[in-house]
């Protein structure tokens, strides 16, 4: 942010929701896909013969729609910026996709597998050779926007080649045209949901940038960012396990026992996360975003909240995807999109970037109520609602006390914070939270965490 003006922000949050939405287009569902019919077979050579017809049918399908755009780039540019002048970025950023959407079916062959060590390498290398290569070419290049553009495409390219003869060394080149029907039959029905995701998730930027500017714009991606963190810190990464997990704990007789109580836990971190985030962010803020971008503190709690709600949609839908219900999510979806675009048109053109965060919130809590209408006729799951109830009491009530004390010296200000955010475990025993089994589970952590220390204290002597 000190190196990129709003307006630089709002460019690149405009390419990277270009690329999103040619992502649902060509994607097709098969990332999903994947995980149902890997597990649908027994032996080795039939699930690596799903994983092996995935990549090649993305990677061709992928190919065919990034040359049609880079044919028609001029076209693209000023459709998204009204200039041919960005057609060059949208070369870059299509080739970028070619390389990501395969990279992201390569690693679905590792989240098959489970293999959580070498797919916590393998995005820790990623996010190290893309800051590093991000810092040399806009801090010490000076090369402003393209400089991450051509940072993206050098990481996505080398390490999609790495992955890929990785991957095809373990599962073999094959084509299965019977799988790639089947994978097909099951995703399509995912794309126009994804549509409606792309526009409920993205489709703010456009509303921005058509109503206010291309800097409205950029301040409101640097406040989504914060508020996004809540889903790429605790619902992605649950998802990379859990999109797999879910098809094989139907199987088990406790199945609804355990998505209920998984759901309550979910929410319990989500909930935990944003009152977190919205206690500290005002202050966090101040210290990692150069002052251009510091109003966009007041949008990110409605951002973060939404987020909240993104992770208990997900986890509303499992039964759509056990009873192979996909469509009915397009329907949901279609309906929840023609609502937010609804909300735009009347909160972002009179209320620009704070409108969008608002937007956002009341679109995605419209979103969670209908889906879980709809899953529950298809898989009816009892969840815990008494105690998400006493999870979102108790984030109101530090939130609100946080305001009302206030202290100029930063650092006590900090530790006064962070000490009511961590009142939030404690004030839900007051509210009978936890059960017995819980309850008895963190005694023995605590115990265990206690003879530990003690341990190390007198090996230390």
């Amino acid at each position: 942010t000190r190196c990129l003006t709003t307006t630089d922000y709002g460019v690149i949050e405009i390419l990277d929701v270009f690329v999103s939405i040619i992502g649902v287009l060509v994607c097709m569902g098969i990332s999903m896909s994947v995980f149902k019919f890997y597990y649908s077979y027994d032996s080795k050579k039939e699930k690596n013969e799903v994983i092996s017809t995935a990549i090649i049918f993305t990677f061709l399908i992928t190919g065919v729609f990034v040359l049609t755009g880079v044919i028609n780039r001029e076209l693209l540019s000023n459709l998204l910026f009204q200039s041919n002048a960005y057609t060059r970025y949208i070369k870059i950023v299509l080739f970028t996709f070619l390389f990501d959407n395969t990279f992201n079916i390569l690693l679905a062959f590792i989240r098959a597998q489970q293999k959580s060590l070498l797919y916590t390498t393998i995005s820790i290398a990623r996010l190290l050779i893309g800051l590093g290569l991000n810092i040399y070419f806009v801090v010490f290049r000076g090369m402003g926007v393209l400089g991450i553009l051509y940072s993206g495409l050098i990481m996505s390219s080398s390490g999609s080649i790495l992955l890929m003869v990785y991957v095809i060394k373990e599962v073999g080149i094959r084509f299965s045209i019977k799988n790639s029907k089947e994978m097909m039959r099951y995703g399509l029905p995912l794309v126009p949901s994804s549509i409606g995701m792309f526009v409920i998730h993205f489709g703010d930027r456009f509303f921005l940038q058509r109503f206010s500017d291309l800097s409205q714009v950029g301040l409101y991606s640097i406040a989504y960012k914060f508020g996004f963190m809540i889903n790429l810190l605790i619902v992605l990464p649950f998802s990379l396990v859990w999109d797999a997990k879910m098809f094989e704990i139907e199987k088990q007789a406790d199945a609804k026992q355990i998505y209920k109580r998984v759901f309550t836990y979910i929410i319990f971190l989500l909930v935990f996360s944003f009152t977190a985030m919205t206690i500290l962010i005002k202050d966090a803020m101040s210290i990692v975003v150069d002052e251009k971008f510091f109003d966009a503190y007041k949008i990110v709690p409605f951002i973060a909240c939404a987020y909240v709600l993104n992770g208990s949609c997900y986890m509303l839908r499992i039964g759509l995807y056990l009873r192979e219900k996909t469509e009915y999510i397009g329907i949901v979806t279609a309906i929840t999109t023609c609502v937010t675009i609804v909300i735009y048109y009347i909160l972002i053109p009179s209320m620009g970037a704070m409108g969008a965060a608002i937007s956002t919130l009341l679109s995605f809590l419209f979103w969670n109520v209908l889906t879980y209408v709809v899953s529950q006729r298809v898989y009816k799951i009892r969840y815990e609602w008494g105690r998400i109830a006493k999870l979102c009491l108790t984030s109101l009530l530090l939130i609100f006390f946080s305001h009302l004390i206030y202290f100029d010296h930063c650092q006590l200000r900090f530790l006064f914070k962070s000490f009511i955010i961590l009142l939030f475990p404690l004030i839900l025993i007051a509210l009978y939270f936890y059960e017995t089994p819980e309850i008895d589970l963190i005694k023995k952590t605590v115990l265990k965490l206690g003879n530990s220390l003690r341990l190390i204290k007198i090996s230390s002597k």
